[in-house]
């Protein structure tokens, strides 16, 4: 071949060659910076440099699939397994009452006669799952409620009322407290020392929820509560 031919079939080659490569570099040169462009030099940059993220970025980072978050633990995040928290339920206090004491002088047959007549005149009603008188209130939801003070326990049925070995030495006369006041509760407090009193006539006196002698004051603070 002629030297000059061949210099000439040679340069272009060279050219050639030249230009492939230099489209070759421009691709991976652009295909990179379209991947750091997608977000990872933003999010590496704001690392780098200390910068907040923008709002875009924080959208961004909100869509995120719930795969991805479930990745996050925190010492807020509650484990998955309920079984792992042992909760301990709060104690809650006992409701209070008002309670008034009547004890009797001198227990025997006599005075239960006169006790049963008067639960029969204020109509209670014998409750035989928990074994207790409870007289009527203005609403279902405050009757009086009446068991037996000395000891303290359970009152007999009707049917033992009028057994020896069920003699009656107290009674505990309780109310439970209303959470809000209102008018026919004032009815039921005034209820709860009168039949306390005509209790105590048959033969005792009335305490009060510290097992002192009521006094007037005693019925005037539970009237006014």
């Amino acid at each position: 071949m002629d030297p000059q031919k061949l210099a000439v079939t040679l340069a272009i080659a060279a050219g050639w060659l030249s230009f492939n490569s230099l489209i070759i570099c421009m691709y991976f040169l652009l295909s990179g910076r379209g991947v750091l462009e997608g977000g990872m030099w933003r999010g590496g940059e704001w690392l780098r440099l200390g910068q907040s993220v923008s709002a875009d970025e924080s959208n961004e980072l909100a869509a995120q699939p719930p795969a991805v978050a479930k990745q996050v633990n925190t010492s807020s995040t509650l484990p998955e397994n309920e079984d792992s928290v042992e909760e301990v339920a709060p104690v809650e206090a006992e409701e209070s009452t008002h309670v008034l004491f009547v004890m009797f002088d001198q227990p025997d047959i006599a005075l239960n006669k006169k006790l049963f007549s008067s639960l029969q005149k204020w109509e209670a009603h014998y409750d035989e799952a928990f074994q207790v008188y409870s007289v009527p209130g203005v609403t279902p939801q405050n009757p009086l409620r009446v068991t037996n003070a000395y000891p303290p326990g359970l009152m007999p049925s009707p049917e033992a009322f009028q057994q020896e070995e069920h003699l009656i030495g107290g009674v505990s006369v309780i109310l439970k407290k209303p959470k809000r006041r209102r008018g026919f509760d004032k009815v039921q407090l005034e209820k709860l020392v009168t039949f306390a009193q005509e209790l105590a006539a048959l033969g005792g006196g009335v305490l009060d929820a510290d097992r002192q002698a009521a006094t007037f004051k005693t019925f005037q603070a539970i009237r006014h509560k």
